[in-house]
């Protein structure tokens, strides 16, 4: 397999010691080699940007279009046509990393917002048609480790974990590099032998390949220690050059990967590439590699997450059903409200079990379910007097409670069970409304958080505070239902309580909204500044 010069510019800066001769005459090549108009454009932030993205459009027509299509409807026209006009001159797939290590110089340059969008634009970019290659991959995590570097995290991942993410990169790099089978399985030994991970076996098959789980490896990974990193790197690169050359797929791989990692390519394979890509100049084009991309934040809404927000809508049309045909008043539907903070600390217990294993159940699980509990059954009793003063009677849970009260702090408990059994038994409206809550969250759990795993390398005292934001706006909720009870004197006054409700699901979708975005740009390792007010 033949390799370029064009292949190896970007091993150069991430070499150990000073890079060899034949590596600084290789990067002059590939600079040389780039058209005057592509340098002249990445001089400029606008420019460059315009490169960046077209550099992540596919080669297929159709799905081009697709994608110029999309940019426009994430950006400003002038951004997609300069684009769509930058993709006609670009160079030949051994440049293109080249090009792109040029247009973050200019993009650094943006201020933070800028990068942002450019990166949610890129993103949508990349997801445009459900489909991408591994090369627009590969720029697009450049681009974000580049213009929005990711946080470190604690390391919360198995040492079986991290060998299946060390099994996903060796076999990426395999196919990357290698186009028969057989050659890609000598590749893939070669970089087991030296992982620091044991038992190793692949490579996994192409279809098994997924961008998000790409993702999902080099961030954990990025959270080793620094001679488990080295190791791998070490084991990456001696895959790569088990054949004494490396493809334009190949030195895109690795240059992601060591940007992500935070880790450079030992100097000796450095030089020998570099030296063999002098005296070969012609190059391999990465294989295509289809693989599912994964949906970025600022397109997160328009796929994956429309259904949880069609189940959250449909969830709170029971209240909707309620006013209109049970003649739920405004005690009753806040009682609704009410239940569905208990649904949401369920399901917040769920996710700490799920991100911390069975012991996160007792720490801090038995902490949150005792302060979470204390916080709903106080919630709870204010709302049973605000019923009391709309004229419902006030002994109403008084047989379910019972004649000896519990001890201390734990009268309060008493009485959360006292109104839970009291709506069990008497309040089957309630009981619908909150089923509906549970399958609405339950829904939205599975989706975001065990299918995209939007809480990986979240601390479990974030995961447990999260649904106290919601408690917050229950208080508004309690302030402005209060005056409503009292001013109706307890009555059904069902226009009013339908424009409540109206706000409640515009406020819903609002919070769902920027609390997935931000949980979701987290875990992709890209800060955001939405505010987190949900939960579920």
């Amino acid at each position: 397999m033949s390799a370029s010069p064009r292949a190896t510019l970007e091993l150069v800066p991430l070499a150990f010691a000073s890079p060899p001769a034949a590596a600084l005459e290789a990067a002059q090549h590939t600079l040389d080699a780039l058209p005057g108009a592509l340098r002249h454009s990445v001089a400029s932030p606008d420019g460059a940007a315009a490169v960046a993205l077209a550099l992540l459009f596919s080669r297929d027509p159709q799905r081009r279009t697709l994608q110029i299509a999309t940019l426009a409807s994430h950006s400003e026209p002038t951004r997609a046509t300069a684009a769509a006009d930058a993709t006609g001159s670009l160079p030949p797939a051994g440049q293109r990393l080249a090009l792109m290590e040029l247009a973050l110089g200019s993009l650094r340059e943006l201020p933070r917002s800028a990068r942002e969008r450019l990166l949610g634009q890129a993103n949508a970019v990349v997801g445009a048609g459900g489909r991408g290659s591994l090369s627009a991959f590969l720029m697009l995590r450049l681009l974000r480790d580049a213009l929005l570097p990711r946080t470190p995290q604690p390391l919360r991942v198995s040492p079986q974990a991290l060998g299946a993410h060390c099994t996903l990169l060796l076999s990426v790099l395999a196919h990357a590099g290698q186009r028969e089978p057989e050659a890609a399985r000598a590749a893939f030994a070669r970089g087991a032998a030296l992982a620091p991970a044991d038992g190793l076996t692949g490579p996994l098959p192409i279809a098994q390949i997924r961008m998000d789980a790409l993702d999902q490896a080099l961030d954990a990974l990025a959270d080793t220690a620094p001679g488990y990193r080295r190791r791998l790197v070490e084991a990456l690169d001696a895959s790569a050059r088990h054949d004494a050359r490396i493809t334009p797929g190949e030195a895109e791989l690795l240059a992601v990967v060591c940007g992500a990692l935070d880790c450079p390519r030992p100097i000796t394979s450095a030089g020998a590439c570099a030296a063999d890509a002098a005296a070969q100049p012609t190059s391999t084009a990465l294989p295509a590699l289809a693989l599912d991309a994964k949906a970025a934040p600022a397109d997160v809404l328009s796929r994956a997450d429309r259904a949880p927000i069609q189940a959250l809508v449909a969830a709170n049309l029971v209240p909707v059903f309620g006013v209109l045909f049970l003649g739920w008043e405004a005690q009753t539907l806040l009682l609704v409200y009410w239940l569905e903070n208990l649904v949401l600390g369920v399901y917040t217990l769920v996710r700490m079990v799920r991100a911390g294993g069975v012991r996160a159940f007792f720490e801090p699980g038995l902490f949150f379910i005792f302060h979470y509990g204390f916080f709903c059954a106080g919630h709870g009793m204010v709302l049973m007097g605000i019923a009391t003063m709309a004229g419902m009677p006030g002994d109403v849970i008084e047989p379910y409670v019972g004649p000896v009260e519990w001890p201390g702090p734990f009268v309060v408990f008493q009485h959360l069970f006292g109104i839970l059994q009291w709506i069990a038994h008497e309040q089957m409206g309630m009981v619908v409304a909150t089923i509906g809550f549970f399958i609405s969250h339950g829904f939205s759990l599975v989706t975001h958080h065990f299918v995209r795993n939007e809480d990986a390398g979240r601390k479990l005292a974030e995961i447990m505070w999260d649904p106290y934001k919601r408690i917050v706006v229950l208080h508004v909720a309690m302030i402005a239902g209060m005056f409503v009870v009292i001013l109706s004197g307890g009555g059904s006054i069902a226009p009013v309580l339908l424009i409540l409700v109206a706000g409640k699901i515009a406020l819903d979708i609002r919070l769902h909204r920027a609390a997935h975005r931000a949980r979701l740009t987290a875990a992709l390792g890209r800060p955001d500044t939405a505010d987190d007010t949900s939960s579920d």
